[in-house]
């Protein structure tokens, strides 16, 4: 008798696609689309294998997202932006699906978590390894290959290396053997992470990250009220002091700081030319001229930029008339595409998962930092929608506050 094909599907196939999409994300949206698509098609076969859903079904956390995913779904009826960009901007935040599909996934399953994080890791400290071979040529082949080697965006890079650093320097902090390596070679790779960060990325978000990072865990250490934490500490404030001097020395890193301090205050000028912060500013401006119109219902899904081109349809030139389908800060476009609502939903997700409580403490504040991380420079960017920074968050969020009891 032949077995069904959805007894073939198990909750550890499952897990190990959901882990697919998480270290592919920033490597090969190709490949990461993928292990996503054939992810979604074994949920649909392999439900019936669920036997912790009914726990995360009447969960509070289950409303809050059903609530933001029908936020999302329901602004089509109302959008006032056409069909096809509607369906186009739902498909692009199919990326939130794996919030939920993580909590199935991961519930009350702290080893296959740890699993999860161990193999984000290694993955992430190889690309670098490689990324330093490539980028400093010691190798003749690479100074001679066109090959381009980066991981993730100029912008996400850093980002990715920061989780990286956040993993080591949690096994570190807390003693908990998420990576089979001894603590001095824990030191040794978070040194050589924070390296990377400042002498071989350019991406401003990536060197707050750095920084978060390291300062969220010295937090962690403080408030752990533990023995034995003073040489951590002292590791930790000497990480931290060294990542600001190597930021502020090195030519690269130094000039595009102070870049993005010169474009913030003359992003006004009348000689402005094309800058990064220097639009942000104009685009916010803007943005928050809009929110009155806007904040009870919004323009749903994918109206952003038909709404931003009204506002701005009187203005003339650069930068003011410029249109953007992006302002580049998660939080506003959420608030004038999805109302009120949708942007109150979306920062309660947030909170519960900042705030969660009879949660499993080390697990907990590893996600936390992580995810702090993308709410602080969704600040300037829309990292929770993008590709490559959406993918990887929503999935990390997923299988990281899934609930698991405290040990």
């Amino acid at each position: 008798m032949k077995m069904p094909l959805t007894d073939w599907v198990q909750i550890k196939h499952l897990q190990a696609l959901f882990i697919g999409v998480m270290i592919t994300a920033f490597i090969s949206p190709p490949l990461a689309n993928i292990f996503e698509l054939l992810l979604f098609l074994g949920m649909l076969l392999g439900g019936r294998n669920f036997d912790k859903h009914h726990a995360y079904v009447s969960s509070f956390d289950f409303k809050l997202h059903l609530g933001f995913l029908g936020a999302l779904l329901v602004g089509g009826f109302y959008s006032s932006t056409d069909a096809n960009v509607f369906w186009q901007s739902v498909l692009n935040w199919r990326k939130f699906l794996l919030l939920p599909i993580g909590y199935l996934l991961f519930w009350q399953d702290g080893r296959n978590k740890e699993k999860a994080i161990k193999m984000v890791f290694f993955m992430t400290l190889l690309l670098s390894i490689l990324g330093v071979i490539h980028k400093s040529e010691w190798i003749f082949f690479f100074r001679e290959s066109v090959i381009h080697f980066q991981i993730g965006s100029t912008s996400s890079e850093a980002m990715i290396i920061s989780v990286a650093l956040a993993i080591v320097l949690s096994s570190l902090v807390t003693g908990r053997p998420y990576l089979p390596m001894p603590q001095l070679f824990n030191v040794a790779v978070a040194v050589f992470l924070m390296v990377y960060v400042v002498l071989f990325t350019t991406g401003r978000s990536g060197f707050l990250a750095l920084l978060l990072v390291i300062g969220l865990m010295t937090l962690r250490l403080v408030f752990r009220k533990k023995k034995n934490n003073l040489l951590k500490i002292l590791f930790l404030i000497l990480l931290l002091f060294s990542s600001l001097v190597g930021l502020s020395i090195n030519d690269v890193s130094s000039q595009r700081i102070q870049q993005a301090e010169n474009e913030i205050k003359q992003y006004h000028s009348e000689h402005l030319v094309a800058t990064s912060m220097g639009f942000r500013m104009v685009f916010w401006k803007h943005t928050f001229q809009m929110i009155p119109q806007y904040v009870w219902w919004g323009t749903g899904t994918g109206g952003f930029e038909k709404a931003y081109a009204e506002h701005v349809k009187p203005l003339q030139g650069l930068p003011e008339g410029l249109i953007t389908q992006d302002p580049h800060n998660q939080y506003l476009k959420i608030l004038i595409e999805q109302g009120g609502i949708g942007f109150l939903l979306f920062i309660a997700m947030l909170g519960r998962f900042l705030i969660q409580t009879g949660f499993e403490n080390d697990l907990h504040w590893l996600g936390v930092t992580v995810t702090l991380i993308w709410m602080t420079t969704s600040l300037f960017n829309s990292h929770f929608s993008t590709f490559m920074e959406g993918t990887f968050i929503w999935a990390w969020m997923g299988c990281l506050n899934a609930f698991a009891k405290k040990t």
